[in-house]
């Protein structure tokens, strides 16, 4: 970015002026800083997981849509924590599917979990957050 920022990404996700530099970026997630990730649920059977940096602000975001957390790990390493996300939703998506129009949302149908171990277990994703 202008201010010198460096991160890896694909060149259809740059932008110029440093907009979508995790560093200079006021909202969404930023790697560089502690990072949480979450599993929640939603009646009825639809569930999902998301990573964020700031915890509270996001859990009552997803509150207000009617979703209610099963567990929650953290603070790791945010670059950590975006990897195992970004390693989960190509699990998800190759071997559960997703529901039409979102990007971490299943339905219970497909998969249903009550942890983050289990998730961990059924993905055979390899992590150390949880």
């Amino acid at each position: 970015c202008f201010k010198g920022h460096r991160w890896k990404t694909t060149i259809d996700k740059r932008t110029t002026g440093g907009q979508s530099c995790p560093d200079c970026a006021v909202s969404g997630f930023n790697p560089n800083e502690p990072a949480y990730f979450y599993l929640m649920e939603r009646i009825p059977g639809e569930q999902q997981f998301g990573i964020t940096n700031q915890l509270i602000k996001r859990l009552d975001t997803h509150a207000a849509n009617g979703w209610t957390a099963i567990e929650v790990t953290g603070p790791h390493s945010g670059h950590i924590v975006l990897e195992t996300e970004k390693e989960l939703k190509k699990w998800l998506r190759k071997n559960i599917g997703l529901i039409e129009g979102t990007t971490e949302n299943w339905s219970t149908s497909n998969l249903e979990v009550q942890s983050l171990a289990e998730l961990k277990e059924k993905s055979r994703i390899d992590t150390s957050i949880f």
